[in-house]
């Protein structure tokens, strides 16, 4: 992680530079130490850090009452980072009883900044009526504003606005192109949906060979719904060489995943049917080499900056400075290798 240092003084420079330092090896304790001598003096990027600090439970017990605290005092200040954590508090509710209103003054005051990340949220607030009427002329305005910066996440939701003619023509070339460009970023969610408007034909012609390949890097990133089509794809053999032995093993893979999401008992249903109904067709051998490729699996994620589970925190980090089903029914496997680590294929 690049951090960026705020001007400062000579011996404050130095403090927070060893503050950081001591934070990126993971040393928590003394960079606690230097972020707290200088955020009693008023140092705001101090003060953001140990917000970012007592937000994760990073060399202190996680407290968000604290982190509210150091993130008002830099936020009084006027910067920026810390303006849009304390707005995405008031959000959730975190530290601080939840107020839209509050968490929407935050974000208009880090976005008037250019902080992509709260541009971003204002724009999620106006998409879903969240503390606004509902208004998707100013989620776009907002999306744009980050999407234009590169906001991987913005660049997503204005795709899905595009894809779904929401506050804009219905416009699958413009959905795909926002879609790209967080998808060149290393993000999952975007290589998943690129690979299902392939696999669907939404927006672009039917080409189940471009769709495997997408799925197949948002899969490798650890996507469970990318894990299920890439898996039915081998199943039926389209896009690429049918195996049961792969198509088993990303099916494992995506109900396990899934299964660890609330609410998602019937995607979690639907895997587990279209992994047994791919194991009645293959030999104990061939089981076995699946359970073991999927054992052996580890998500290798391609830019780890954006590995976040929740996007909304995805700005909480010290400062220095499922659509259409596809078609097809799983066929016999392709004779053949299969590989010794599944990223590989």
């Amino acid at each position: 992680m690049v951090l960026a240092i705020a001007a400062a003084v000579p011996a404050s420079a130095q403090t927070l530079g060893d503050g950081a330092a001591a934070y990126q090896r993971g040393d928590y304790a003394t960079a606690y130490r230097g972020f707290r001598r200088l955020a009693e003096r008023g140092h705001a990027v101090a003060q953001h850090n140990l917000g970012v600090m007592y937000s994760n439970g990073q060399g202190v017990p996680q407290s968000f009452p604290k982190a509210a605290k150091w993130f008002r005092r830099a936020a009084a200040q006027g910067f920026a980072p810390a303006q849009n954590n304390l707005g995405s508090m008031y959000a959730k509710g975190e530290g601080v009883s939840r107020n839209d209103a509050k968490a929407l003054r935050w974000y208009r005051r880090a976005a008037a900044q250019g902080a992509a990340e709260a541009q971003n949220s204002i724009g999620f607030m106006y998409a879903e009526g969240q503390g606004v009427p509902r208004n998707h002329a100013e989620a776009l305005k907002w999306y744009r504003r980050a999407a234009a910066q590169g906001h991987a996440r913005a660049q997503i939701l204005l795709g899905s606005m595009y894809a779904g003619g929401r506050g804009v023509p219905r416009n699958g070339a413009e959905a795909l192109r926002w879609y790209r460009r967080a998808a060149a970023q290393g993000h999952l969610e975007a290589q998943n949906r690129i690979g299902f408007m392939y696999a669907n034909g939404r927006g672009v012609p039917r080409n189940y060979a471009e769709a495997a390949k997408w799925l197949r890097r948002a899969a490798a990133q650890g996507h469970p719904s990318a894990q299920l089509f890439l898996g039915l794809l081998y199943a039926a053999g389209q896009g690429v060489r049918p195996n049961g032995v792969l198509a088993y093993a990303w099916l494992s893979l995506a109900a396990a995943r899934i299964s660890r999401i609330s609410g998602s008992e019937k995607s979690l249903k639907a895997a587990l049917n279209y992994r047994n109904r791919v194991k009645s067709r293959l030999t104990a051998a061939q089981i076995a080499r699946a359970r073991r490729l999927a054992l052996a699996w580890r998500p290798k994620k391609e830019n780890p900056a954006l590995a976040t589970k929740n996007f909304a925190r995805a700005g909480i980090r010290p400062i220095v400075e499922p659509q259409r089903r596809i078609s097809g029914t799983p066929d016999r496997e392709e004779s053949g290798a299969v590989p010794q680590n599944l990223n590989d294929r």
